[in-house]
Order: structure tokens, then C-alpha cells, then sequence
């Protein structure tokens, strides 16, 4: 017989060598020399409309495509050769595939600009859930390593909802998948855009919207909640079942938030800017947010700005840069920045590094500019300015 005690030894070895090796392979995920050599190696063809989404498998040794063709390939990407092709069943442009966790890469989910979350078994090659709950383009899904049967989706209905596949599921007049419903928050035009998971903290969600702040939220304080859809009460499109969210936000359904379980980061120019963004008919939206392999800091990308970088272990107040006489004097780039200083605009210069601005308190949806300190940026030049 085996030792008992042998045998938990054996696997509280293995557990460590393991991690080990991912904190090794985390560490040189990205050097100067494998950014050196990145080129071109095969065009994979296969799809007959535009890819909007990749997405590999843990091991990196499968990748999954979706595209407006309405299909899901799983590709061998060492072979450059397709492994199979998945008819998804959606209706709209496919925005986002993932493979679930702990499945042996057996079971992917799609989210659609038809408003359909779709599971997949690619064993059988057939669908084996469909989630009609959203009331607008799903535009992103997360799934957690650690977190098998469950995964979230971010639509542009303004909600994240999240599935577990482990419980039955019936798309009814009322949903119980809403985990957060930004109209409550955000106001009623709120569209999710997209969200990420922490890989090292799984309980931290982050969400980009339609506005500059990006949401982390602790998942261990939140709970899907029931919410009116409109299913079975004759909403059967996505505009009705879009109204119903938007109506429950606003009718009075609970959607507070527990104290602490939110925290939203923004850079300092931002909120500000969002008002001139507004004259221009134009919003500032989160296009894409990921963490670093390590969880410490998160990327993310507003459309028609730039890319931000935050560190979200290591949260600091924002700083303001007080610019004195003498340096605008003797500096152009300072003098110019005082003058958009003093316009409150901030348009004729771009920010390449920014402060983290964050607070635990909720933006109000009453108002274009949120009570936050701003930080202001900083600029690549030969005399980088010194934050007072």
C-alpha cells in the first residue's frame, strides 16, 4: 500500500515544482530577444468573413478563431493546419471564444452580436447550452483557471452576467445570471464593453465600459441577482429584453453595491476630457482590458485615446504636478502643458504614462465629471517634470 504520508508529500511537490514553473514562464513570457524575432510565420486560412477574435488554449498549443462567417475554427498552430470547424448556430458577428477551464480544451463558449452566449462541445461538434439572457451585443467573455463550469459574459445591455454550467439554467421572465447591472450605476445608455479576470486573484473581476473608468471588482462580494428580462412576457427581442434591464435598473431593483467591493481606476485627464469627447459626439469607451500574467498590473485600451497602465496591488492617490514660473519659463513642453492646464483641455498633448487616479466610491450617473482628484500626465521629453 502507499504511504499516506508519502503521498501527500508527493503531491505538495508536484504543486510547488508547478508552480515554480509558472512563475518561471511568467518571467520570460516577453524578453527583448523574443520581440526581436516576432515576424510572419503563416497566414492560417479558413475563414470566409473577418476575424474579430483569437484565443489559445492554456497550454498554447491550440487556437481558436471567430469570425463574422458565423464559425469557431480550433486550429493546430504548430502544423498550421485547422483541428475542426465549429458551425456555432449565432446569427450575428462572433466577438468573443474562450476555452473553459479544467476540460481537457473539450468545451469553448462563444458570445455573438446576436445577444447569445453559446457553449460548444468540440468532441461532438455540437452546442450543448445556449444563454438568451443578454439584451445586447455580447462583446466579451472571462473564464478563471481556477474556476471550472463558470465564465462571464460583458454586453453592450450594460450587464455581466455569469453562467455556471453546473446549474440548470432557463432563459425565463426572470434571469438570475446578472451579477452587475451597470444602468444602476453608469445611467441608462451604460454598454459594457469588456472584462478580464485576475489570473493570480481569480475573485477580481475588471470591467471597461463606455466611459474612461476601468471597474475591479471582488467577486467574493457579489452575487448574480434576479432580474427582470422580459422573457415570457412577450419581450422576445433584444431591443425588449434590453428595455427591461435598463427598466429594472431604474425602478427601484437592488443593484448597490457592498462597501469596498468596487474600486475604479482612471487616468487623471480623463473624466475631464470625457466632456470634450461629448461636444465632439463621442464617448471614451474600454475597449480592452487585460491583467499581467502576475495579476499586479492591468492594461487598458480607450478607443480613440490610448493604452493605460495600472498598477492595482500597489494603489496610490493621485498626484497633481503644480508647474512653476520658472520652469514654464525655461521648459516649451511645461509652458504648453500650463497653457492646457489653463484651457482645462488637454487635447494637444498625448499622454505616453499616466498616474493611477482611483477611489472606492461609485461615480454618479448625475453627473459627466465624477468627484475624483485627477492626476495629471506624464510626457517622454528630455526634462521629464517632477511631480511635486
Amino acid at each position: 500500500m502507499t504511504n499516506p504520508v508519502k503521498a501527500v508529500v508527493a503531491t505538495a511537490q508536484r504543486m510547488i515544482n508547478a508552480e515554480y514553473g509558472k512563475t518561471y514562464q511568467r518571467h520570460l513570457q516577453v524578453t527583448s530577444s523574443l520581440i526581436g524575432r516576432l515576424g510572419l510565420e503563416k497566414e492560417l486560412e479558413g475563414h470566409s468573413g473577418c476575424v474579430n477574435c483569437l484565443e489559445w488554449n492554456s497550454t498554447g498549443t491550440l487556437l481558436a478563431s471567430g469570425s463574422d462567417d458565423l464559425k469557431v475554427i480550433v486550429w493546430d498552430p504548430l502544423l498550421h493546419r485547422q483541428k475542426c470547424v465549429v458551425n456555432t448556430g449565432h446569427e450575428g458577428n462572433i466577438f468573443s471564444v474562450k476555452f473553459l477551464p479544467n476540460s481537457n480544451d473539450a468545451t469553448i463558449v462563444s458570445g455573438a452580436a446576436d445577444t447569445e452566449v453559446k457553449v460548444h462541445d468540440l468532441n461532438k461538434l455540437e452546442t450543448t447550452h445556449t444563454f438568451s439572457c443578454h439584451g445586447g451585443r455580447v462583446k466579451r467573455l472571462a473564464t478563471a483557471d481556477n474556476v471550472p463550469f463558470m465564465f462571464w459574459s460583458a454586453a453592450e445591455d450594460g450587464t455581466i452576467m455569469q453562467f455556471d454550467l453546473r446549474q440548470p439554467h432557463r432563459c425565463e421572465s426572470v434571469c438570475n445570471s446578472v451579477l452587475i447591472n451597470l444602468n444602476a450605476h453608469l445611467g441608462v445608455n451604460a454598454e459594457a464593453k469588456c472584462l478580464a479576470v485576475n489570473p493570480a486573484r481569480p475573485e477580481q473581476l475588471a470591467v471597461g465600459a463606455n466611459d474612461p473608468f476601468i471597474r475591479l471588482y471582488d467577486r467574493r462580494m457579489l452575487s448574480p441577482r434576479p432580474t427582470r428580462s422580459g422573457q415570457g412576457q412577450g419581450a422576445r427581442s433584444s431591443w425588449e429584453r434590453h428595455s427591461f434591464l435598463i427598466c429594472a435598473a431604474v425602478d427601484g431593483e437592488d443593484f448597490s453595491l457592498p462597501e469596498g467591493c468596487a474600486t475604479y481606476f482612471v487616468a487623471g485627464h480623463l473624466p475631464l476630457k470625457q466632456q470634450e469627447y461629448s461636444k465632439r459626439f463621442r464617448t471614451l469607451a474600454a475597449t480592452y482590458i487585460t491583467f499581467s500574467p502576475d495579476g499586479t498590473e492591468l492594461l487598458a485600451n480607450l478607443g480613440g485615446e490610448q493604452i493605460y497602465l495600472f498598477d492595482v496591488s500597489h494603489r496610490r492617490l493621485p498626484t497633481n504636478i503644480d508647474l512653476p514660473v520658472s520652469l514654464e519659463a525655461a521648459n516649451p513642453v511645461a509652458k504648453g502643458l500650463a497653457n492646457c492646464q489653463q484651457r482645462r483641455s488637454f487635447s494637444r498633448v498625448r499622454p505616453i504614462r499616466c498616474l493611477t487616479s482611483w477611489t472606492t466610491r461609485s461615480p454618479s450617473r448625475s453627473t459627466t465629471t465624477p468627484s475624483v482628484t485627477r492626476a495629471m500626465p506624464l510626457f517622454s521629453t528630455q526634462t521629464e517634470l517632477p511631480p511635486t
